[in-house]
């Protein structure tokens, strides 16, 4: 099944091919309707946000981009994790798109790396983007305390120039900051969780700052919406594989893996770990402890380093081959050596 660019295919999964380690499609009428039920159920926050108006956004980062050479990232999570991916999905690697400034994102609380970092740059052509919802996100706060104090010294006075904060638009410590110094400053919907908030100002003002096309970003996901509120597994992509997953889940196959072999979908791995983490293994009072654990992985570095678990090991894992970046041809290759392992049993 196929929906513009986006290619799921489960024909190697058949059991018929793998035996008891693959899938089991007239199972899935079992979950089928209990999974459709939660296509109708309440829309999240996130759900609107590719309907969202960015011009302003986009001009503003229009007037920023000559002024600076550098962009530096200070977030965790959600916060940083999606502008990661961004950048490494549409910016080549090692460069920047001319006009543009390079990336750097702070989210380990590393001393040593903040320092050197800092001292390679430049404070009169380095921009400072501080992302926290809440505010008050310890190791963020921790680190831009540094980052401020570093355009301070610098700049005197006049360093607010060179931050924007993107929070929540009431309340917490950054908007009072923000608002006493005067910070250039976005705001996350307050109904958007921090994870899902790539499509927000959160991933957004990076992406605009970096060259990426913010309106063709809303566009693709607005096409993505489109087509995983579809009542039909066979042309959902999304529900077909969460139907897959439900039924390996239930098999006992609970670590899913992520094996990108584009490397500009490596940290796509990173960030899908993070939302998949932190969505399903939140506890729910009166329930079990519940979460596949997810596991990121990088083809063929990780098939020389991961694959023999994965075939002779514990049957006890997923494994989700991606290809893309223009290297289909150089991948599927690649991928059939992955279906022949999963066949002997991985």
């Amino acid at each position: 099944m196929a929906e513009g660019n986006i290619r799921l295919d489960l024909r190697t999964s058949d059991q018929r091919l793998l035996g008891r380690n693959g899938l089991d499609f007239t199972q899935w009428r079992d979950s089928y309707p209990e999974l459709v039920t939660a296509l109708t159920g309440p829309i999240p926050g996130y759900a609107a946000l590719p309907d969202q108006q960015v011009s302003d956004l986009i001009r503003w980062a229009e007037s920023r981009m000559e002024s600076c050479d550098d962009l530096v990232l200070l977030g965790i999570g959600g916060s940083g994790l999606g502008a990661r991916m961004l950048n490494c999905a549409f910016v080549e690697p090692a460069s920047r798109k001319p006009g543009h400034p390079r990336l750097h994102v702070v989210d380990n609380v590393d001393p040593r790396h903040l320092r050197h970092l800092l001292v390679e740059l430049d404070p009169r052509r380095t921009l400072v983007n501080v992302i926290t919802k809440s505010g008050s996100t310890a190791e963020t706060m921790a680190s831009f305390a540094v980052v401020r104090g570093w355009l301070r010294e610098a700049l005197g006075k006049g360093y607010g120039e060179r931050v924007v904060a993107v929070t929540d638009p009431d309340l917490g410590d950054l908007r009072a900051l923000a608002t006493a110094e005067g910070y250039k400053t976005f705001d996350v919907p307050p109904d958007v969780g921090g994870r899902y908030s790539v499509l927000s100002p959160v991933g957004l003002v990076p992406a605009a700052l970096l060259g990426i096309d913010a309106r063709e970003l809303l566009a693709g996901a607005r096409a993505m919406r489109t087509a995983t509120i579809v009542p039909d597994w066979r042309k959902n992509p999304a529900l077909a594989l969460a139907l897959a997953l439900h039924q390996h889940h239930r098999a006992g196959r609970r670590i899913v893996s992520v094996m990108p072999y584009a490397d500009g979908l490596s940290d796509f791995a990173l960030w899908f770990a993070q939302l998949w983490a932190e969505s399903l293994g939140k506890r729910r009072e009166g329930t079990d402890p519940y979460g596949p654990t997810p596991q990121a992985a990088l083809g063929v570095t990780d098939q020389h380093s991961q694959l023999q678990l994965y075939v002779d090991g514990p049957k006890d894992k997923v494994g989700i081959p991606l290809s893309g970046g223009g290297v289909h041809h150089r991948e599927a290759r690649r991928d059939r050596c992955l279906h022949a392992a999963r066949r002997r049993g991985g």
